[in-house]
């Protein structure tokens, strides 16, 4: 962090009829100390505004004036203590609230004698927040408000932070940003404006309750302060600067809870960063054991997160996952019952404190297998051993037995599946520091597979929720509703590309059952990345309907780094996870996926290496309860694989003699009078287009193995060709160089829909493949799977490469 801008805004002397406050001021107070006491003067810009002078337009133009300022490497915090409400939700954003209310703050005129005036809505909130984001800087908003879980006080003597929720019908065209001229808002996605369509700009929110709580204030030592922010400071002051927002979270939430009923803190966006920084240096998964009042310490994972009975971890002081753990290690604790959201733990090992609040664990022991991991020799180290072997997510297996295989190639590390040569993910150096990259990538794929293989077999709230999946295919038109076509339902969703655009598509979710539940939708992408999406996750009353970005549509995208590689297909799946417990902390599964890319729109990018027929989930046992006992919250998970196609174009058509570039890294030689059009695929499209399995068997005992020539295709499909065209005197010729195994050439076999023919002899070092002859179209169609075989194994140096059919 270069500098950190901070507006402060406190509000007490509100006019009536609102009740007047007293702990507002205290808290602003308190805040500008911590922040002058920690940041050096020429490093801090702080704006204050309290009472008379937070009014609603005063916040608005101070919010935008003063995070003007802040650039990319800069921090800028809104911190507000004051009222919070309800009002109605205009009918333009009525999809995006099921109980047609937003959430707001009161600012000191918002609600005058005279009935003028506006409180500041969650969603002009939202577009501020978008403006300051789009410059670049690390967003954190901070509010010690009622209802302000849901807005991105009542205390024990009834002083509440709390107005009535206001019934009057607001105009949408009263929302700040609606006259502003100067506010860049979405660009225009149809024939009428798009401002209705609200931007989101990456942030953190630290909350004092859910959105239907209220904030409560507490007699601190120094005077009335807000229960939330007075633990806030506290905490801030104790854990120090190296502290994640997850840690601060978790420890303010115990604290708040042991101190007042009905009112649980609230945390969204990137938790695992540094406080008022924004880094987000790695370090293993931390879940938290909190201390709630007599009810001993509780763990804030439960089956929703993958946690199971048995399940062990070890317990830290505060801090301690920052500095050396193994010094500040407190005690071994044990999984003794889950719930959806939370576990009960007990002691196992060590001890405890008795004063409340939360401190971070890490698992040691889990009671499911963990993902094995196969070392080829070349990449065998004893560094990379210990790494696998330290995780409980991780055991090291014989490669013929692995899941996943590491190996050493030119530019270092890889990992790919067994029996595969696709990267999981990028290249890393060997030694140290690569072996510890390395585990920290097989820990994402372990827990990302836990996670995709959710399921409860116990599961009493099926179908509670039903999410339903539509393609999105045009905007709000003249005042009338998007165009969106449901999909229909199978094991895949495909949505294509048009017009040289990315596909879109929205989700329905239906609360059919008569009570209120909690949900979350999470995109689990082929990079092996778990995000919540954006307006898809929180509180759904009953009988109630939810549209996640209908306004707009979640793009399919198939990102442009990787499609220029040939990648054609990206694969997302979207879990709907429903819990009747209100604390679910669906944040905790998120994870950033192994490959990053900043224009996909959807979180972590992917360039479509992922088989989801590989998927290993955790087994799960139904524990037995015994008759009369309380049975527990439930929870419920439904899943769906949506495939974004984006084709490769255009595609070659009326070919002329000579070497043709096809697409990155694959060029064609092309006989004399060769025509026709010719792709490249990836072998699961291909299938899918042939209605077959494309495996091929061994040939006379000799095993062939996938080979992709670009981006994961492997598949050459030609269309209308004259197969007589292609002779030993002007064959057709491959030119690629993919990173072949030592000892393995490559190996083009046809397929006709029945049977594999093998074609083409590799040159002396592997390419150009030389195809003198092929078989005739099945279907206008000829197909090549390009594979690769052990040198030793594959045809005599006097092998011509003609059509030859392979035996099982």
């Amino acid at each position: 962090m270069d500098k950190l801008y901070a507006l402060l805004v406190g509000i007490d002397a509100y006019q009536l009829p609102l009740r007047a406050l007293t702990g507002c001021r205290n808290d602003v107070a308190a805040m500008q100390e911590f922040l002058t006491g920690r940041i050096p003067t020429e490093r801090l810009s702080l704006k204050v505004l309290v009472d008379q002078e937070a009014t609603r337009q005063g916040i608005i133009d101070a919010f935008r004036a003063h995070f003007k300022q802040a650039g990319p490497s800069d921090t800028a915090l809104f911190y507000y203590a004051g009222h919070g409400s309800q009002e109605l939700t205009p009918d333009l954003y009525r999809d995006l609230e099921p109980d047609g209310l937003d959430e707001t703050l009161i600012a000191y005129d918002s609600r005058l004698p005279d009935g003028s005036g506006w409180d500041l809505a969650d969603k002009e909130l939202r577009v501020l927040i978008a403006e300051a984001a789009e410059r670049g800087p690390h967003v954190v908003v901070i509010l010690d408000s009622c209802h302000s879980g849901g807005a991105t006080r009542e205390a024990e003597d009834a002083v509440v932070r709390q107005v009535p929720r206001t019934y009057r019908k607001r105009p949408a065209e009263t929302f700040w940003f609606a006259s502003a001229k100067d506010v860049e808002l979405p660009k225009e996605t149809g024939e009428t404006s798009s401002w209705d369509i609200l931007p989101s700009g990456r942030h953190v929110l630290l909350a004092a309750c859910q959105d239907h709580e209220t904030a409560k204030e507490y007699d601190a030592p120094n005077g009335r302060r807000g229960a939330f922010s007075y633990f806030l400071v506290k905490t801030l002051e104790q854990l120090g600067g190296d502290a994640r927002y997850r840690d601060v979270h978790k420890r303010v939430q115990a604290l708040v809870c042991n101190a007042r009923d009905n009112q649980l803190p609230q945390a969204e966006g990137d938790l695992e960063a540094v406080l008022f920084d924004g880094s987000m240096p790695a370090r293993p998964p931390v879940f938290h054991v909190q201390s709630w009042r007599d009810s001993g310490w509780r763990l804030d994972g439960g089956e929703i997160h993958a946690v199971r009975k048995g399940t062990e971890l070890a317990v830290y002081r505060e801090g301690a996952l920052e500095r050396s753990p193994n010094s500040d290690r407190l005690a071994t604790v044990v999984v003794t019952e889950t719930g959806p959201s939370e576990s009960l733990v007990e002691v196992k090992q060590g001890s405890l404190p008795d004063e409340p609040g939360a401190l971070p664990a890490l698992v040691t022991k889990l009671p499911f297998p963990p993902l094995g991991v196969g070392l080829d020799p070349d990449a065998d180290s004893e560094e990379l051993r210990r790494a696998i072997t330290a995780s409980p997510y991780l055991a090291l297996r014989e490669v013929s037995e692995a899941s996943v295989v590491v190996e050493l190639g030119p530019q270092g590390l890889r990992l790919r599946r067994a029996g595969s040569l696709r990267e999981l993910a990028p290249p890393c150096p060997a030694g140290p520091m690569g072996a510890r990259r390395m585990s920290e990538a097989l820990v994402k794929i372990a827990r990302w597979e836990a996670i995709a293989g959710l399921s409860n077999p116990t599961d009493s709230l099926a179908g509670a929720l039903r999410m339903t999946v539509f393609e999105w295919r045009a905007p709000v038109t003249n005042g009338g509703a998007p165009q969106v076509i449901e999909l229909p339902e199978g094991k895949e969703m495909r949505i294509s590309y048009g017009g040289g655009k990315a596909g879109r598509f929205t989700v329905r979710v239906e609360n059919q059952s008569p009570q209120g539940l909690y949900f979350a939708l999470v995109a689990l992408d082929e990079s092996f990345g778990i995000k919540l999406i954006q307006d898809g996750w929180g509180d759904l009353p009953a009988g109630s309907t939810l549209w996640v970005r209908r306004k707009d549509g979640i793009p399919a995208v198939v990102p442009e780094r990787f499609f220029k590689q040939g990648v054609t297909q990206r694969r997302d799946v979207l879990l709907l996870l429903v819990s009747e417990q209100e604390n679910t902390d669906f944040n905790l599964l998120e994870q950033n996926g192994l490959f990053t890319y900043e224009e996909n729109q959807r979180g972590a990018s992917t360039p479509g290496f992922m088989d989801l027929l590989d998927w290993c989930p955790a087994c799960r046992d139904a524990d037995a309860k015994e008759d009369g006992e309380m049975a527990p919250p439930r929870w419920s998970v439904q899943s769906q694989v949506i495939v974004s196609e984006r084709q490769l174009g255009p595609a070659r058509s009326d070919f002329e003699r000579g070497n043709r570039d096809f697409v990155n890294g694959i060029d064609l030689g092309i006989p004399n009078g060769f025509r026709g059009v010719a792709r490249l695929l990836s072998a699961s499209e291909a299938a899918r287009k042939l209605g077959s399995f494309l495996q091929p068997p061994p040939a006379a005992g000799v095993d062939t193995y996938p080979l992709a020539l670009a981006g994961g295709l492997s598949v050459l499909e030609l269309t209308g060709t004259d197969v007589g065209t292609v002779t030993a005197r002007d064959p057709l010729k491959v030119f690629a160089s993919p990173d072949l195994p030592d000892g393995e050439v490559p190996v083009v076999l046809a397929f006709d829909g029945r049977r594999h023919w093998r074609v083409g002899a590799p040159g002396a070092t592997g390419f150009p493949l030389v195809i003198p002859q092929l078989p005739q179209p099945v279907d206008g169609n000829v197909w090549l799977l390009f594979r690769s075989a052990r040198r030793e194994a594959v045809a005599p140096e006097d092998d011509e490469g003609l059509p030859r059919p392979l035996a099982a």
